[in-house]
């Protein structure tokens, strides 16, 4: 992905920052010199790469919200058929759920939704780049669908595209509020969340 061409020292202080975060530090009391220190640099050399703390963090994230996308994609590529590949974009929204140590799933607990979501937001070209990658997945997703006659197509992109981000978005929401916990409760709203979705497009 475009927002991944990085020197492996930008990298790695990129992963600098994510080792702090893991150790449970708020990003908004990260220091430059404790970034440097986790990857053994000088905190003179970080300044060399980034005019500031805040786009460091702010590269650093969009840097890691990058590589989670490429690695989801990836699965869901490798995933045969239609309703394989939906469950792996569930079982991905439930992993950035419910595992803190998961790409966006860590950042969204650290940092809060919203601020999140701005900050994606905040490098409009990227953010617009990012966005393409994700709708062109769902469109092969639901190319499959149509293939293996589970659904209909619906000559609308937009419409296919927002049935099935609403299911992902309805189960991951589900889940953040704790509603559903065990692999049984899981298993049963990936299956209706599933079921919207084929509704959805027919």
């Amino acid at each position: 992905m475009k927002g991944n061409l990085h020197s492996e020292k930008e990298i790695l202080i990129f992963n600098g920052v994510m080792k702090l975060m893991n150790e449970g530090v708020n990003i908004h009391t990260i220091k430059v010199a404790d970034i440097a220190k986790s990857v053994g640099i000088g905190k003179g050399t970080v300044y060399e790469y980034f005019k500031s703390k805040d786009e460091l963090l702010e590269k650093s994230l969009i840097y890691y919200m990058n590589l989670s996308i490429n690695k989801a994609i990836e699965k869901i590529d490798n995933a045969n058929g239609f309703k394989e590949k939906i469950y792996t974009m569930l079982e991905i929204a439930k992993c950035n759920v419910q595992d803190f140590n998961s790409g966006n799933g860590f950042l969204f607990s650290n940092m809060g939704s919203c601020e999140f979501a701005y900050l994606m937001k905040s490098e409009n070209e990227d953010f617009k780049y990012r966005e393409n990658i994700i709708n062109e997945s769902i469109e092969n997703v639901v190319l499959v669908g149509i293939k293996e006659q589970v659904i209909k197509g619906q000559n609308n992109k937009e419409y296919e595209n927002l049935v099935i981000k609403s299911a992902i978005i309805g189960f991951a929401n589900a889940l953040y509020c704790s509603k559903f916990t065990t692999e049984n409760d899981i298993y049963e709203l990936k299956e209706k969340s599933y079921k919207l979705i084929i509704k959805g497009l027919n």
